[in-house]
C-alpha cells in the first residue's frame, strides 16, 4: 500500500477567527490593565500596611511587662498627688489679709511679690467671688511652686489667666485668680 505524503504546512487560518480572537485578547488585556493592575497596588499598600501594624503590635506585647512595672509604682502614688482641699469661704471682715497671705506664699516660693488688686466692683454683684490681679517677679521654676502653694488655698476658685513676659531677665507673672468670699 502506498503511503500519502505528510503535508508539513500549517492550514491558513480564516481572518475573521484571527480578528475575533485578537478581539478576544484585546479585551482580556484591557481588563487586566484596567481593572487588576490598580487593585494590586493597592493591596500592596495595604500589605505594608498590615505589616507596620503587626511589628507595632510586636513591640507592644513586649512593653507589657514594663506597663505593669510602672502602673503598679503608680498606683502608690495617687495618693501623693496634689488633695485639693474642701472649697470655703473667705471671710469678708478678713479681706484685706488676703493679699498678705499672697505675698506669704510668693515668699515661700522664693518670688518677688508686687502686687495683689482687688476687683471690688465684684463684690457688689453678691456673687461671693472676688476676683484679684496679682503681679510676681521671679524665674519660671519657683512660679510653678507659687502656683502649686496657691492651689492649696480652700478659698481659691480658679486662675482665670496668666501672663508671662521677660524684663531685662526677670521673669515677670501675671495672674487673674477668683477667691470664694462670704456673701
Amino acid at each position: 500500500m502506498p503511503t500519502r505524503p505528510v503535508d508539513n504546512r500549517i492550514p491558513k487560518l480564516p481572518r475573521r477567527t484571527l480578528a475575533y480572537t485578537a478581539f478576544c485578547f484585546a479585551g482580556v488585556l484591557i481588563f487586566f490593565i484596567a481593572g487588576l493592575l490598580p487593585n494590586q497596588h493597592k493591596i500592596f499598600l495595604l500589605d505594608k500596611d498590615i505589616e507596620r501594624l503587626h511589628q507595632d503590635m510586636k513591640k507592644q506585647t513586649m512593653l507589657i511587662p514594663v506597663f505593669q512595672k510602672v502602673h503598679q509604682s503608680m498606683q502608690g502614688r495617687e495618693k501623693q498627688a496634689l488633695a485639693f482641699p474642701k472649697k470655703e469661704e473667705y471671710p469678708i471682715a478678713r479681706l484685706g489679709d488676703l493679699p498678705v497671705i499672697l505675698q506669704s506664699l510668693a515668699g515661700e516660693s522664693e518670688m518677688i511679690f508686687h502686687s495683689a488688686i482687688p476687683d471690688v466692683n465684684m463684690l457688689r454683684n453678691g456673687l461671693g467671688r472676688l476676683r484679684m490681679h496679682l503681679s510676681l517677679g521671679g524665674d519660671f521654676i519657683r512660679f510653678h511652686d507659687f502656683l502649686i502653694h496657691l492651689g492649696k488655698l480652700a478659698y481659691l476658685d480658679q486662675i482665670e489667666a496668666i501672663t508671662i513676659s521677660t524684663e531685662n531677665g526677670v521673669g515677670k507673672f501675671g495672674l487673674q485668680v477668683l477667691f470664694w468670699i462670704e456673701k
